[in-house]
């Protein structure tokens, strides 16, 4: 007999509530609305529960723009009886849906407008835009739009139409915002998403970026709501053109060749002419330079195929010279520049002639300096060894001459300053005052205010005697910039020569006359040398309480007890005081000078002696005095006072003034005295290199050594700054240097 079959329990009806609330877990809003409505029109029991769905369901369509979806589950909200307890939160969301006089009507709330502002802007709603509002509303859009197309700037202009009171001012924050994290400035961007009022949708849209940037916003966040935030972030940085961008920038980075940024560069740029035609030119750079650092011969193919000629290079002329630069085959670059300057000189299409002349002289400054390097090289004896091949020419070519690019540069750009200083500093160097003079007068010409230029011909005119033409400049430089402090020096020192040239020539009323006028700034900026010129004329012309008054003054001067008096005794003797009262001063001077100086008084005396020769003041016993100078800025070593700071001055005030025998006796003391100081071995390299005249040997490499190594070694910033001028020194007289490591074979 077959067994009982137990019979099925029919399975209980599932309640309308419960269904309800399992749509609601599973964010099922487009099925849970209809139910509600049911439930409501089916039992009035069942309204709370119904608008409670709805209201979850509107914020959901809110949060999402789907404003169709919105606007029907409010209406079906709107339909069922008044509840005050939800009144508030069903009249925000009307107002979020654009009904803000329904809203209002609900329940007034001054919010209303800003969340109307809202929904103005994301469903682009121009219709219904309040006249009021129409500038800052169309501001907005128009400054996205420029955002979206890298005209950032232009932007920024445009938001200024957005005004402090404006319900649009949240749509500027974060477009400001935008603009900052874009340009990788997290402080500004932080700044501007701060200031979002977290209520309305500004703030929820910057949100994943915000959790980028700012380190407090994403630390306050609940941990879902963080991780959900940081991977919208990470989608928005993964999906279409981004993504592609980012692996090109992945691949320019990580790959020494180019290929295989090319081949992922091909997708993206036909991505880019559909949607964002504007950066195409921005990638194309990017790989013009890097093809100019590391690129091969086929890279150029590639270019072309992919971006099409630069409209700024179309036969590659400035790019291969970047090239051969980059490789140091310098002839083969300036060959090329030479080709893209004579481009440029056609005045290519789209180009103004003033453009066209600007971008000639800087390609023709370039060219200078090329031609200065290979004529440098011409006489390099280590060109090639260990090394790449010594740059050599084939065959007898004429030797460059980059004065000649220099002119070209200064005839298309003369109000250009680097061409016309290289002119300047050539004509010094070899000599020629009048062509220097002629560079920077026409370089003034253009530019009146330019303080180098003028400074630079104003010690050139001095040293020539020039010294009223010279404190003419200075006092123009001084114009431009009359609280610098250099320029007040400057143009003080340029009167203090200029009186004495006056006083020494005869002219004592004009003498006095400028030092007068000018006592203020004089005494302010170089006392010392004013009141001992002061003390010589007083005495010349017979007032001899005042001389002495003013001679007190001058030895008086901090660090001044020996120069005051090599100042009162050389001016004696160019203004021809009587034969006693000269002699008195040098006997002042030579009893100052038994004691044993400070370094400061030491480095004043040694400046104070080169300000006579740069005037091309020459007086008796000039000459003699020299030595003697160097050799109590030696004696100045065993000073018990003065800083390690002033010590270091002297001793590069020694080489500096050309007295090598005396630097290399005081920074071998000062060595000693600090061991642990980089500018000693320094100075002491220096010296030997200058003893050596080109004969270069362990003398300069091993100190050079030593000091690259405190310098290292040092906390001070100054001692830090050696750094590159000792390995440039390095470099120059040790053509071994890094082979062997510190010793050799050792």
């Amino acid at each position: 007999m077959p067994p009982r079959k137990r019979p099925v329990k029919p399975a209980a009806p599932v309640r309308p509530a419960d269904k309800l609330a399992a749509y609601l877990r599973n964010r099922n809003f487009d099925e849970a609305v209809p139910l509600a409505e049911q439930m409501a029109k089916a039992d009035p029991a069942h309204v709370p529960l119904a608008r409670e769905a709805m209201l979850k369901a509107a914020e959901h369509y809110e949060r999402a723009g789907r404003f169709d979806a919105l606007q029907a589950v409010l209406r079906q909200a709107t339909a069922l009886p008044d509840d005050p307890t939800t009144r508030r939160r069903l009249a925000e969301l009307l107002a979020m849906a654009g009904r803000r006089a329904e809203a209002d009507a609900l329940d007034p709330q001054p919010t209303h407008a800003l969340h109307f502002a809202d929904y103005l802007l994301r469903s682009k709603s121009a219709a219904e835009v309040p006249p009021e509002w129409t500038p800052a509303y169309n501001a907005v859009l128009d400054a996205f739009a420029l955002y979206s197309n890298a005209k950032d700037d232009a932007a920024r202009e445009t938001l200024n139409a957005v005004g402090l009171s404006s319900p649009f001012l949240e749509w500027k924050l974060l477009l400001r915002g935008l603009m900052a994290w874009s340009g990788n400035d997290d402080a500004r961007a932080v700044e501007n998403f701060t200031r979002l009022n977290p209520a309305r949708y500004p703030a929820r849209l910057a949100a994943p970026v915000r959790v980028q940037c700012d380190a407090a916003f994403a630390q306050a966040q609940p941990d879902a709501v963080r991780s959900a935030l940081l991977e919208q972030n990470q989608r928005l940085r993964s999906v279409g053109i981004l993504a592609k961008l980012s692996k090109i920038r992945s691949e320019l980075a990580s790959s020494r060749k180019l290929g295989p940024a090319f081949k992922a560069a091909e997708g993206a740029v036909n991505d880019l002419k559909k949607h964002a035609p504007h950066l195409i030119p921005r990638l194309a750079d990017a790989f013009y330079f890097a093809i100019a650092r590391r690129g091969e011969q086929d890279d150029l193919p590639k270019y072309r195929k992919l971006f099409g000629p630069p409209p700024a290079d179309p036969q590659f002329h400035k790019l291969e010279a970047m090239v051969f630069e980059e490789m140091d085959a310098l002839e083969m670059s300036l060959a090329r520049w030479s080709a893209y300057e004579v481009w440029l000189a056609g005045r290519p299409a789209g180009w103004t002639q003033p453009l066209a002349d600007r971008a000639r002289a800087v390609i023709l400054h370039r060219m200078a300096g090329l031609a200065a390097d290979i004529a440098d090289d011409a006489g390099d004896p280590f060109g090639g060894f260990f090394g790449s091949p010594a740059r050599k020419s084939k065959g007898k070519k004429p030797r460059l001459d980059p004065i000649a690019y220099w002119k070209q540069a200064a005839d298309l750009a003369p109000d250009w300053e680097p061409p016309a200083q290289e002119l300047f500093n050539a004509a010094v160097d070899r000599g020629d005052s009048a062509a220097a003079e002629a560079a920077a007068r026409r370089y003034l010409t253009n530019n009146p205010q330019s303080v180098a230029t003028l400074s630079a011909l104003a010690s050139l005119l001095g040293k020539q005697g020039r010294t009223a033409d010279a404190l003419e400049l200075r006092r123009r430089a001084l114009a431009v910039n009359p609280l610098d402090t250099a320029n007040r020096q400057l143009a003080g020192l340029a009167m203090m020569a200029h009186a004495r040239r006056q006083a020494v020539d005869g002219d004592l009323p004009d003498a006095e006359k400028l030092l007068h006028e000018n006592k203020s700034l004089l005494e302010a900026v170089m006392p010392t040398s004013y009141f001992a010129l002061r003390s010589v004329i007083d005495q010349k012309t017979k007032r001899p309480a005042e001389a002495t008054t003013a001679a007190d003054a001058a030895r008086a001067q901090k660090g001044s007890r020996l120069v005051a008096r090599l100042y009162l005794h050389a001016n004696a003797l160019l203004l021809k005081l009587k034969p006693k009262e000269r002699a008195a001063a040098a006997k002042d001077l030579a009893d100052a000078l038994e004691a044993t100086p400070t370094p400061a008084e030491a480095a004043n005396l040694l400046t104070g002696y080169a300000m006579y020769l740069d005037e091309g003041l020459k007086y008796t016993g000039q000459k003699t005095q020299e030595k003697k100078f160097a050799e109590v800025a030696v004696r100045a070593t065993e000073s018990v006072e003065g800083s390690e700071v002033e010590f270091e001055t002297l001793a590069a005030l020694l080489l500096d003034k050309g007295h090598s025998a005396a630097g290399l006796k005081a920074a071998t003391a000062l060595m000693k005295r600090f061991p642990k100081n980089p500018v000693f071995p320094l100075v002491l390299a220096q010296a030997e290199l200058t003893k050596a005249k080109g004969r270069v040997g362990y003398r300069v490499t091993e100190p050079l050594r030593k000091a690259k190594a405190l310098a290292e070694a040092s906390g001070e910033e100054r001692h830090k700054q050696l750094l590159r001028q000792i390995e440039a020194l390095l470099r120059a007289n040790d053509p071994f240097s890094g082979l062997f490591g510190g010793g050799f074979f050792g």
